[in-house]
């Protein structure tokens, strides 16, 4: 094989006596369901509505009597605004979660469609392949493909260009939309993530090369920067089935802790986001009061009648800002302790190395989260309000106290 030599010290990442390699990629994608229901019957549903699929040639799911249901709990993907209907007048629940259906055994799948059917992503017009291999647990999917080799090439000689064009970013997308199609005759939503709300791409930006080395030997990733790619030397016989099936066992950890890590930086950004939303109303409500303060009050009876209210909107968003910061405090616990746990499970095998982006993307993200202005904001503010409660409060003591002493005076 034309691929570069693998340096002293490594462990058989690449071999050059091994078959032609495979080619593919991981995701966190996931139905969404209630925290409880019959995980037997829905199993059932799912498996049969792949059967159904046309465009799903082989279906391997284990009976349900052998399988190993979970409905964990992922706090929310995405803004609280598109995924847990948080009107603009309203705040997020710190509480807010929702529950994937997993099973401990993943349903292995082959899959094929004319690649002028396949979707292409955005303006990554090839296709790789029409013919795929996926195992999928609920939670973590991989897919893999044989790459495709130059016509003008060597017999049996796979060059690095080649694999890069076999890695074409639409490659695999055909499993998601799949599973997705399933997922809705099921009456459930179905979720991809993507790598970053920048980012629409649902697999992880990781381009494995897969090799497989024998059952003697042990699954392990390495990253090779001088080529761009993950190689992965699979501890298993050479078959599609056999290989996709040890790349999921390979990762189903890692995935399932990454999507945890994920679910909790993505609710710490969204309750960021709504706190410093609600801080800007605050203070605008708060400018715009103290301009109407300077005017004349004959000349500005109207205005001031139109903002009679605006004590009781103040108190509204303090209290929005002080849920808002509650939601993400509780998040920044959650993340900080599975982040601890992920970074563990990452060492064995090299998994990490599959989510290295999109892990340092959230690591980076969560680090400019910053909450001193909202919670000064609500000090500032609350002082205020309170401040003139207390004035209030003095004065009308002093009025009574005088009318009191006025009436008891007259009567001595």
């Amino acid at each position: 094989m034309n691929l570069p030599a693998v340096q002293e010290g490594d462990l058989a990442v690449i071999r050059e006596d091994a078959e032609m390699p495979y080619v593919g990629r991981a995701a966190i994608c996931f139905m969404p369901v209630e925290a409880a229901g019959d995980d037997a019957a829905l199993y059932a549903e799912l498996t049969q509505a792949l059967k159904d699929d046309p465009r799903v040639e082989t279906v391997v799911a284990p009976p349900s009597d052998e399988q190993e249901f979970m409905r964990p709990i992922l706090s929310s993907f995405g803004s609280f605004e598109d995924d847990e209907s948080v009107d603009d007048n309203a705040a997020p629940d710190p509480f807010s979660h929702l529950h994937p259906f997993t099973f401990r055994f993943p349903i292995l799948l082959q899959v094929r469609s004319p690649r002028r059917l396949q979707r292409k992503y955005d303006s990554f017009t090839h296709i790789p392949a029409d013919l795929y291999w996926a195992a999928w647990d609920g939670l973590t999917l991989v897919a893999l493909w044989e790459p495709e080799v130059a016509k003008d090439g060597d017999a049996g000689t796979l060059e690095i260009s080649d694999l890069h064009k076999s890695l074409s970013p639409s490659g695999g997308l055909l499993i998601q939309d799949i599973l997705e199609d399933v997922s809705k005759k099921c009456e459930a939503d179905f979720r991809t993530v993507p790598c970053s709300p920048n980012c629409g791409y649902t697999f992880a930006h990781s381009d494995l090369v897969i090799r497989t080395i024998g059952k003697d030997n042990e699954t392990v990733f390495h990253d090779r920067d001088d080529d761009g790619l993950i190689h992965v030397a699979l501890a298993t016989k050479h078959t599609p089935r056999a290989a996709v099936l040890e790349l999921l066992f390979a990762l189903q950890f890692t995935g399932r802790v990454f999507a945890r890590l994920r679910s909790d930086g993505r609710t710490m950004d969204s309750a960021a986001r709504l706190a410093h939303r609600d801080v800007s109303d605050l203070l605008q409500l708060n400018y715009e009061r103290a301009v109407l303060s300077t005017k004349p009050i004959l000349r500005s009876l109207v205005e001031r009648f139109r903002a009679r209210h605006w004590r009781r909107q103040a108190r509204m968003l303090v209290a929005r800002i002080s849920l808002d910061l509650v939601t993400l405090e509780r998040a920044r616990s959650d993340w900080a302790r599975t982040r601890a746990l992920y970074d563990d499970s990452a060492q064995s095998r090299n998994s990490g190395v599959v989510f290295k982006r999109e892990y340092e993307l959230g690591v980076s993200a969560v680090s400019t989260i910053e909450v001193r202005e909202p919670q000064s904001a609500i000090e500032r503010v609350t002082g205020s309000l309170d401040t003139r409660a207390l004035v209030l409060a003095t004065a009308l003591g002093a009025i009574v106290g005088a009318l009191i002493g006025a009436i008891v005076g007259s009567l001595l």
